[in-house]
């Protein structure tokens, strides 16, 4: 079986190069019989690791978040608490801290942890700019 045929079944190299490793060792210590040819004995290794594949693909399909994280008790709940803050970027400072009394500050706040990164932008906006404009300028 030429490389190219068995890259269709096993795609990384480090696999291939071990399973003809491990053809090579079984032929050398002379576990062929008369019966049962390389050809063949190379099939049923690819027929093996084809299962494997198999078997280890439906187990990544099947499994769910909270089969995955079993256990952790922090992935199973449906908030979380962050804080958040408001960084200024100033021409050749870099980003600055804007503190309470200029309006900023840090907020804790309490999401659900299916909220999008737009939404918590648009949360941040509402909370350190009033009517849309920066205290800043």
């Amino acid at each position: 079986m030429t490389d190219e045929q068995i890259e269709e079944y096993v795609p990384t190299f480090g696999d291939r190069i071990a399973q003809s490793t491990l053809v090579g060792e079984q032929c050398e210590e002379g576990e062929e019989t008369s019966t049962q040819s390389s050809q063949s004995k190379e099939e049923g290794i690819l027929e093996r690791l084809q299962e494997e594949f198999r078997q280890k693909f439906l187990k990544e399909k099947k499994s769910s978040r909270y089969e995955s994280l079993h256990g952790n008790q922090n992935a199973k709940k449906n908030i979380r608490r962050i804080e958040l803050g408001w960084l200024h970027k100033e021409w050749g400072k870099g980003f600055t801290q804007v503190k309470s009394q200029n309006g900023g500050g840090t907020r804790h706040l309490t999401i659900p942890c299916d909220m999008k990164m737009k939404d918590l932008k648009q949360v941040a906006m509402d909370l350190f700019f009033e009517h849309g404009q920066s205290g800043k300028g």
